[in-house]
């Protein structure tokens, strides 16, 4: 009796596994997503990514154009419609730009300092993740991008972009002008204290007498 009653609770077991073990996969698996999406910054960054070697926008404009595979680091700072020389430093307000402008300061306005990246809809569909016109909260960003180092508006640019990736920008980033502010500070009391020090000599200069203008040494030996 006891055995028939093992052998018909099997298959009620068997089933009750089955469905716990569905319900243990599912939550993992939704963890998992969720942390390479915070990872990698979320919004379709690629947070495989390796930025170790990521080269700035100057030293990406020294290199030849050969097609090789770079990563190249830098800040948004707005897109061009049809060359470098109509470039946009700001947000487009009517349609997704087709590229964008890197540059290694955040508020760059030359574009002989900046590196035009392709944004094509191919392959990750790149423009829909990055243009301005849809996410303009990206403008002044720092980004590290992968691609094809080539030329691109008849200058050095980054095409065939495959991965992207949020970074924190340098520590030393538009800090210069503060340090100098600074030194120029110094600079003035330093002289305020020189001008003060000239000036005591010719106000000791009260007994009323007149002496010969020589030297101001001289002045104040005569006075004594």
């Amino acid at each position: 009796m006891k055995r028939l009653l093992r052998l018909s609770l099997l298959p009620l077991l068997s089933i009750a596994l089955a469905f716990s073990c569905q319900k243990i996969e599912l939550p993992d698996g939704t963890a998992d997503e969720g942390a390479q999406n915070a990872a990698g910054g979320g919004n379709g960054a690629s947070p495989s990514l390796d930025t170790s070697n990521a080269l700035t926008v100057a030293e990406a404009m020294q290199r030849t154009a050969d097609g090789s595979e770079v990563v190249i680091k830098g800040y948004i700072v707005g897109y061009t419609t049809s060359s470098m020389n109509y470039p946009s430093f700001s947000t487009p307000n009517d349609k997704p730009n087709t590229n964008m402008l890197l540059s290694d300061t955040p508020d760059e306005f030359d574009e002989l300092c900046c590196l035009p990246v392709e944004l094509p809809t191919t392959g990750r569909n790149l423009r829909g993740l990055l243009n301005l016109y849809d996410h303009p909260e990206y403008f002044n960003q720092y980004i590290a991008i992968q691609g094809k180092l080539t030329t691109y508006f008849r200058v050095v640019g980054l095409k065939s972009p495959t991965a992207f990736a949020f970074i924190a920008p340098p520590e030393n980033s538009g800090g210069g002008n503060e340090s100098g502010d600074g030194d120029e500070e110094e600079d003035d009391e330093d002289q305020g204290d020189g001008d003060e020090e000239e000036e005591k000599p010719d106000s000791t200069q009260t007994d009323g007498k007149n002496y010969p203008q020589i030297s101001d040494s001289l002045t104040i030996i005569a006075g004594r």
